[in-house]
């Protein structure tokens, strides 16, 4: 009787520890499966707080700007008013944002360009004198709007002026295109004026 009475309190203990560690098991995971819940809400919170934050919204304005600006100069690339229209538009626009200086400054000189292509050279004339006043840290395009300045200087009848600042360019540069341009300009210069040999000379470097 006693043997008996025994087996039955091993069972019944066996049977509450089986209780007991299912109870456990269950507990545990249920606590996981909430902290992987919370863990993955915080995580997409994070995500959408970070996506919103002043810091991400500026970069996506940086990335448009940039994106609007190389559009533009695709245009400006291209030889038609209609493209030269567009690309001033849209420089005006990249300008109109104020991003920040170097972008403000490469739209600057893209309007002045596609104003000269467009036939409004006062304008443009403008613009690059406000540039060139400024101080371009870019040295590309600080000579490209040397180069584009004196040019049109020289084409308004200011020769002197515009003569300066293309031989100040030309002793400085070593971008061989822009040498070029310039020699090109002399040569055109000189031959509108009469003086023929300076004028080949110049077509011949």
């Amino acid at each position: 009787l006693v043997s008996t009475k025994s087996g039955e309190d091993r069972i019944m203990l066996s049977a509450q520890r089986a209780i007991f560690i299912a109870g456990l098991l269950f507990l545990t995971a249920g606590t996981s499966f909430l902290a992987l819940d919370q863990w993955r809400f915080s995580r997409v919170l994070g995500e959408m707080n970070l996506a919103g934050s002043p810091d991400a919204r500026q970069q996506m304005k940086m990335e448009e700007g940039l994106s609007d600006l190389r559009e533009a100069e695709e245009y400006l690339a291209q030889n038609s008013l209609e493209s030269a229209q567009k690309a001033h538009d849209r420089f005006v626009h990249v300008l109109s944002r104020d991003l920040n200086k170097d972008i403000n400054q490469r739209a600057s000189y893209g309007i002045a360009a596609s104003l000269d292509r467009l036939g409004d050279r006062n304008r443009a004339v403008e613009h690059l004198r406000s540039l060139r006043d400024e101080g371009v840290k870019d040295k590309l395009l600080r000579e490209k709007t040397e180069y584009l300045l004196g040019r049109l200087l020289i084409l308004f009848g200011h020769d002197e002026e515009g003569k300066s600042i293309l031989q100040e360019l030309l002793a400085k540069t070593q971008n061989n295109l822009i040498k070029s341009r310039i020699h090109t300009t002399f040569g055109d210069c000189y031959r509108l004026t009469g003086q023929k040999n300076k004028a080949e000379r110049n077509y011949r470097i």
